[in-house]
């Protein structure tokens, strides 16, 4: 080979290996970005998860405490078995549950928007050998949903997050509720 072939041989070697690696920089920045990307959207996520789960446990909170105060009203509801929401379903109408909702003004953005709200109904009697079971007077459920982002964002702008429990009502001590191991709390 005579010195000038192998002299563009060389500069032919080195073209490669320069595009080669200008080609693994490029892969090696593009996936850095990605999974940057990847990150933050995933940091976002359990973000919102948490306030949202926030909201619902303050919204059972204020709830509970409406129950134990003894909310007007709360007796003559008729037995049901919940909200219809957006994560639940139920048969209670609207004038069949006690609700309430937290909205703060302003935009998602500077931390307004809808928060939470909760629903207080009286659990459905429970059936057990084509019986209904006694319903106690004592016990009424509450359903919380809290809230984050904004709903026309779409699933990955909005988290829903919900708590349900059962909640004794308080009555005067000469009342004290009777427990029944099968059948829970009966009046």
């Amino acid at each position: 080979m005579t010195r000038r072939r192998l002299h563009r041989h060389r500069r032919g070697y080195v073209l490669v290996v320069v595009l080669l690696s200008l080609l693994l920089m490029s892969v090696l920045a593009a996936s850095y970005f990605e999974q940057g990307d990847d990150v933050v959207n995933t940091t976002l996520s359990i973000n919102g998860q948490r306030f949202a789960a926030t909201r619902a446990e303050e919204a059972m909170q204020l709830a509970i405490a409406r129950v134990k105060a003894g909310q007007p009203g709360m007796s003559s509801l008729p037995p049901c078995s919940g909200p219809a929401t957006g994560i639940r379903l139920g048969s209670c109408l609207p004038n069949e549950m006690i609700s309430g909702a937290f909205e703060a003004p302003g935009s998602p953005a500077s931390g307004g928007g809808w928060h939470f709200q909760y629903w207080i109904y009286k659990p459905a009697p429970v059936i057990v050998g084509g019986f209904a079971l006694p319903l106690s007077n004592q016990v009424m459920n509450v359903y919380a949903e809290g809230y984050f982002g904004r709903a026309d964002a779409g699933i990955n702008g909005f988290t829903v997050s919900a708590i349900e429990a059962e909640v004794l009502v308080p009555l005067p001590p000469a009342n004290l509720p009777t427990f029944d191991g099968d059948f829970g709390i009966i009046h």
